[in-house]
């Protein structure tokens, strides 16, 4: 069956050509999820929409706790707090962190043999709240 790989490249060179054609769509089909562009789709793959929410979800609480705590960009304690980080900024790491340990995975694909692996490794090498 199927089965996903955490670098479906460097597995494929590992594998001898007579093996290579015979047991490369093992893990290649599935490596499609994440980069659609090796079936000629044009997309983000699943690793590149989580991610992308993510970042969104953290701009989002941030400006939202800034909005609720009142804080204005020009206030002394903003201005003060000018490249450590800020209450708001905390508040939003902690709820993409809280997001992280939600997210189910349900569907036929991701039950391929080492998909959850794949998206916690992906997820574990994003950078989700670099500015």
């Amino acid at each position: 069956g199927c089965r996903m790989s955490l670098d479906a490249q460097q597995e494929l060179k590992a594998l001898s050509d007579k093996k290579r054609s015979s047991r490369a769509f093992e893990f290649m089909a599935p490596e499609c999820l994440f980069r659609p562009e090796l079936a000629n789709k044009s997309g983000s793959g699943v690793a590149n929409a989580i991610e992308h929410l993510l970042k969104c979800e953290y701009a989002h609480a941030s400006v939202h706790y800034r909005d609720r705590q009142g804080e204005l960009e020009g206030s002394p304690g903003a201005v003060a707090a000018r490249g450590a980080p800020t209450e708001a900024q905390e508040h939003a790491k902690w709820h993409v962190r809280d997001l992280l340990s939600h997210i189910v995975l349900l569907g036929g694909s991701t039950r391929a043999k080492g998909f959850k692996e794949r998206v916690a490794h992906e997820i574990g090498s994003m950078d989700l709240v670099s500015r």
